[in-house]
């Protein structure tokens, strides 16, 4: 439900701050996330996991509007569709390593080292495409040229 009415709010949001630091900010909720469950007792668990579902249901919708708006209609469902399948290889890959690191250390190391993936992820991913967002929201096409995709 959460996720639901962050996703819901995401155009309204974008607003405000604009969509390159809400994309920004929305992906750094989870890097706050595994470091609040690395750092708390599990009692806290129900007041951090929220950040996840906001981060998932905004994200999701300031992400593909950002794909979307930078893609030709023809290639926009494969890229969706590969972004998709490297979100999944990701999760896949990640629980035999958290497997690796409970086993060997503990659920706080654990949560810390997804905290530096996500970290690592918004670093090379997103504040890439929160730039480019914000270069191709400042740009101003030369007189008699025509805008499209800035609509």
């Amino acid at each position: 439900v959460i996720g639901a009415i962050s996703g819901r709010q995401a155009s309204w949001l974008e607003e405000a701050p604009g969509a390159p630091r809400l994309l920004a900010l929305v992906a750094l909720l989870p890097v706050l996330g595994y470091v609040l469950f690395a750092l708390l007792p599990a009692a806290w668990a129900l007041l951090v996991a929220p950040l996840f579902w906001i981060a998932r249901g905004a994200g999701f919708v300031v992400l593909q509007g950002a794909l979307n708006a930078r893609l030709e209609a023809t290639h926009r469902a494969t890229v969706n569709s590969l972004v998709g399948f490297l979100f999944r290889a990701v999760y896949a890959l990640s629980v035999p390593l958290m497997g690796a690191v409970l086993r060997a250390g503990s659920l706080a190391e654990a949560f810390l080292l997804l905290a530096c993936f996500s970290l690592l992820i918004w670093l090379c991913l997103v504040a890439p495409l929160a730039g480019s967002i914000r270069r191709a929201s400042q740009w101003v096409p030369a007189e008699g040229l025509p805008a499209e995709g800035l609509e």
